[in-house]
């Protein structure tokens, strides 16, 4: 894939990765995927038991899932793991769009600095360029789960379970922060 660059967007929930991506690819004049909408496509395609981290929040409320993953080390680990099962769909795609798009955006929380590090080494004639956006503001990140919360807005839920999303985000957060300084990338810390 000589010539082609693929902009890698990643961290936490409700750190502006869609706005960016979304910025970038209308300045630019290129296409953005999200690993949302990838993610929606994967469980449509695979077997469960062959990715069953894919399907971590389906058949569950978001009470169900707050009290299935009672800690915010346990969510973001879960985060993880579906991010694990969801790389080789994301490379198949960007395998098969990049050629013909030439450039790409691809955005999300699966987007982590391991898999930017691995895109890297298995494609090195592609410029690969990852972004890791990270938010420390509390006051902020509050304010935006109670808000806009984390789950699809056809999920209604209680404002009961999102101080345990802020304490998820938060820690979903520093776990990037960690993971982009392990792999030697930049941090862009939101304002």
């Amino acid at each position: 894939m000589e010539d082609t660059i693929c902009y890698l967007i990643g961290g936490a929930p409700r750190t502006g990765k869609t706005t960016r991506a979304e910025k970038l690819a209308s300045e630019n004049g290129i296409k953005s995927l999200s690993t949302d909408s990838i993610l929606v496509m994967l469980t449509k395609i695979v077997r469960r038991e062959d990715y069953p981290n894919l399907f971590y929040t389906h058949g569950i409320t978001v009470e169900e899932f707050y009290e299935k993953y009672d800690t915010p080390t346990k969510a973001v680990e879960t985060s993880v793991k579906a991010s694990y099962d969801a790389e080789r769909g994301i490379t198949a795609l960007i395998e098969h769009t990049l050629p013909a798009w030439k450039v790409i955006v691809v955005e999300g929380d699966i987007i982590t600095p391991g898999f930017a590090k691995r895109l890297q080494d298995k494609y090195p004639k592609t410029s690969i360029r990852p972004t890791f956006l990270f938010d420390d503001d509390n006051e902020r990140i509050t304010e935006r789960i109670f808000t806009k919360g984390l789950w699809t807005r056809d999920k209604p839920y209680s404002d009961a379970v999102k101080p345990m999303e802020v304490e998820y985000v938060k820690a979903y957060n520093e776990w990037f922060r960690h993971e982009a300084e392990r792999y030697g990338f930049e941090i862009d810390r939101v304002t």
